[in-house]
């Protein structure tokens, strides 16, 4: 019987020290203690802000959360996940995705809530894409904040300490791409007012036109042109920057079926009409290259 209970409270110290010793464990892995537990205190509050970004929300059902040193990003519509890994590359903290160029639309949409996701971590107010597009980032390093590698397949680097908006500003770059000639949310302020009290609404940024108007019926057309012999996404980026402020949904479609407004494109919901023969005057620099994009009620 002494045996026996010798037995019952050794076992039982050893029961008791392995669940204090796992209960220690994790409690210092949700302390942040550890390489993965480092990991994971970094990057939870960039997958709560994540969820919380207007273009996620817009997007519907994205949730990310913490998976040990990655955040993981489900799309409920179509069962995928994404993974943003935790690295460390020369004392920097960095997350990284790489995605294929072939089927890019969602992947690009949730780079874009993690670039805005840390950029609000980092003192930064609303969002980096009401002023620069995404294709800006090929033009930056990780040093800025955000870096983008274009090719077959696409790699993201998000530095998670640095506020890529007022880096870009301070170095001033000499950006040959897309925000020297893209009308940009901010460039259009005026553009709502504008319709309201004239139903027709012009702006033209160095080589890219663009001329809206409100229908009686509704409906609102609007023609661009790029004045270059060029061929980039300045001209479809400044397209969706107008959608973007008339019609937020439409902007979240179109980004989601990885429409380029490159070719003509009747639906129920907007036309797109390419080498459109336009016929008033005084509005663009000549009459070729014009593409119309109508939106339907």
């Amino acid at each position: 019987m002494k045996e026996n209970k010798k037995r019952i409270l050794f076992w039982g110290f050893i029961c008791f020290l392995t669940i204090a010793l796992s209960v220690g464990g994790i409690k210092l892995y949700y302390d942040g203690y550890g390489t993965v537990g480092q990991a994971r205190k970094k990057l939870k509050p960039v997958a709560e802000q994540f969820n919380k970004t207007d273009l996620v929300i817009r997007y519907g059902n994205l949730e990310a959360e913490v998976n040990g040193d990655k955040i993981i990003v489900e799309d409920k519509n179509k069962s995928t996940k994404y993974e943003y890994q935790y690295l460390n590359e020369n004392g920097r903290d960095i997350i990284t995705n790489t995605y294929s160029s072939l089927n890019s639309a969602t992947a690009e949409i949730i780079a874009k809530g993690m670039i805005d996701a840390v950029y609000r971590l980092n003192n930064g107010t609303g969002s980096v894409f009401s002023e620069y597009q995404y294709s800006i980032f090929t033009n930056t390093t990780i040093d800025n904040g955000v870096s983008l590698d274009n090719g077959s397949t696409i790699v993201i680097k998000i530095n998670l300490n640095q506020n890529i908006v007022k880096n870009i500003k301070e170095l001033k770059l000499n950006l040959e791409s897309s925000e020297v000639n893209t009308i940009n949310v901010n460039d259009l302020s005026d553009l709502k007012s504008s319709l309201n009290s004239n139903k027709t609404y012009l702006k033209t940024k160095n080589i890219i036109t663009i001329y809206v108007k409100q229908l009686d019926n509704g409906y609102i057309e609007i023609y661009g042109q790029n004045n270059s012999d060029s061929v980039n996404n300045e001209l479809h980026d400044s397209i969706m920057n107008v959608i973007k402020i008339l019609n937020e949904n439409l902007y979240s479609l179109i980004n989601t079926n990885g429409d380029n407004l490159n070719q003509n494109n009747l639906n129920d919901d907007y036309e797109v009409s390419i080498n459109y023969d336009f016929n008033e005057p005084d509005i663009f620099k000549n009459l070729n290259n014009i593409t119309k994009v109508t939106l339907k009620k």
